[in-house]
């Protein structure tokens, strides 16, 4: 009977510090896109600048650890703009066709994302796998 509670515990530990972190694209391109390199990170972060004058698009995509809620904005600079997505599934600051697609993926409820039900489910298991055995 301990044994099995030593492994629940174990389990939920693995599991719980991997949920924590996603896998994000982690590139810079003054071409408009790029989905090359990773990194690791609580949530992914696509950052756009967009120049009316120029015609040019500069992206840049990376992780972050921060807390910030997951969303879609953009802020107007003179005459160009900036937009930012903040999303927390597995590389989803990837190329769009456009933000409004990223957007809807950030739209969806906080929790409903993934990987705030998966500790729950992972404890819920435990927790039946040791009364069970």
């Amino acid at each position: 009977m301990k044994i099995y509670n030593i492994f629940g515990v174990i389990l939920n530990i693995i599991f719980w510090a991997g949920v924590f972190s996603i896998n994000c694209y982690d590139c810079n391109s003054d071409t408009g896109n790029c989905n090359e390199g990773e990194c690791e990170g609580k949530l992914c972060v696509r950052t756009e600048t967009a120049s009316l004058d120029t015609n040019r698009k500069i992206v840049i995509k990376t992780c972050s650890n921060d807390d910030e809620p997951t969303e879609c904005y953009q802020i107007p600079f003179g005459s160009q703009f900036i937009s930012r997505c903040i999303c927390d599934y597995p590389l989803c600051n990837g190329d769009k066709d456009s933000l409004l697609d990223m957007e809807n993926h950030a739209i969806l409820p906080y929790y409903f994302s993934v990987k705030k039900f998966f500790p729950f489910i992972i404890f819920i298991l435990t927790y039946y796998i040791s009364i069970l055995f």
